[in-house]
């Protein structure tokens, strides 16, 4: 019988998930300063949190079978593991199982959002009424991404309206990823990223 309080923690030792910042001692820590909003984060969501778990668990599984695979890369293909849609994950199980990864499996390491909601209530008594603080930082960066999104969909529909595609047709952004690099070497993150782990590159460039 496991030790462990659930299956958020089962699978944070099984897969090695940890924080790359020095600012928390274990997973549990910073899934507890997101939801609280403390250490500059917003209140961040369980669904929110468990979707950054699920990439972790997936990052760890590319890692095991030798895949490369970009943190950009990462979400794309963790948003094509969970689409219910079979024909969007065709040649994504196709490329994985020639990594010796099964995708269905892979599926089912990934936990719903109301296991991540029981580990924070029933575990780690996070509350349910986040703590409410000033994250000037964390909300400017939401606040460009948000407008970044806005003019890259403004973009696509001019050029879709130019070649006579209707607006229905038109590819919908659902994410702008703003990558950071060190400009010393070709280190790159993500902003989010770079907040959690307190580098862009912890060898030349701290933040």
């Amino acid at each position: 019988m496991s030790n462990h309080c659930c299956r958020v923690e089962e699978l944070t030792v099984e897969h090695g998930v940890a924080v790359r910042t020095r600012l928390y001692d274990s997973v549990d820590e910073y899934l507890v300063a997101r939801r609280c909003g403390t250490n500059n984060w917003r209140c961040d969501t369980s669904a929110e949190l468990a979707d950054w778990f699920n990439r972790k668990v997936l990052s760890s599984v590319y890692d095991r079978a030798n895949r490369d695979a970009t943190p950009a890369q990462v979400l794309t293909e963790y948003r094509l593991l969970v689409d219910e849609r079979e024909d969007a994950t065709d040649d994504l199980s196709a490329e994985l199982k020639a990594h010796g990864i099964d995708p269905d499996g892979l599926r089912g390491e990934m936990i719903p959002v109301e296991i991540m909601e029981r580990h924070l209530k029933a575990c780690l008594e996070a509350t349910d009424s986040p703590i409410p603080r000033g994250q000037p930082t964390e909300r400017r960066i939401e606040s460009l991404r948000a407008r970044l999104s806005s003019d890259v969909q403004s973009v696509l529909s001019e050029s879709g309206s130019a070649a006579g595609i209707s607006s229905d047709e038109v590819a919908r952004v659902e994410e702008v990823l703003v990558l950071v690099s060190c400009p010393t070497c070709a280190n790159a993150t993500t902003i989010r990223d770079a907040l959690e782990m307190g580098y862009v590159c912890e060898s030349h460039y701290p933040l």
